[in-house]
């Protein structure tokens, strides 16, 4: 029987069965090379060792007043270097680049920029989180006011930034 002439009903011919072993073994590949992928992205994100320091926070409802102390942006500048602050501020823009997130914050009329990047403190998940945080939303970012070699021209508070050790979305 020639490759060309159909086999009867039935019988498979042999270019059949070529073809259905090859897409069968594809198949196998595929899913294969899947749970390598897998695997992988599991074994490099590794353990949230930042966990609990950053994600959305429960509705607040003003059921408890704490002791925080809150700071404004326009009163962050060079003098506060070094100094741990909270703010409260809507995400103006966010640009993660692989292990950093930059955050712009904005209060009425002034901005300054967030660092979150990973460290010892701060792990990956908790960078893709900030990445991927909505515009315009209302954030907690607690951090280390710290100088800037180079001004920092998009923002009003151009001579230093926030080193971010905790994020959360009200």
């Amino acid at each position: 029987m020639a490759d060309t002439e159909e086999a009867p009903a039935g019988e498979i011919s042999k270019k059949q069965q070529k073809k259905m072993e090859k897409e069968r073994q594809k198949a196998e590949k595929k899913a294969q090379r899947a749970s390598e992928l897998k695997a992988e992205q599991e074994a490099s994100m590794g353990e949230d060792y930042s966990a609990g320091r950053y994600g959305d926070l429960p509705l607040i409802q003003s059921k408890v007043k704490t002791e925080r102390k809150w700071t404004d942006l326009k009163e962050i500048d060079a003098s506060m270097a070094g100094q741990n602050v909270l703010v409260r501020a809507r995400m103006h823009t966010n640009r993660g680049t692989g292990k950093q997130c930059f955050i712009m914050l904005r209060q009425q009329y002034w901005s300054v920029q967030v660092l979150c990047a990973v460290n010892e403190n701060i792990s990956k998940q908790m960078v893709k989180f900030a990445t991927n945080m909505s515009k315009e939303s209302i954030v907690d970012i607690e951090g280390v006011v710290t100088p800037v070699d180079v001004k920092i021209t998009s923002a009003t508070q151009q001579e230093v930034e926030i080193h971010a050790e905790k994020i959360f979305v009200v």
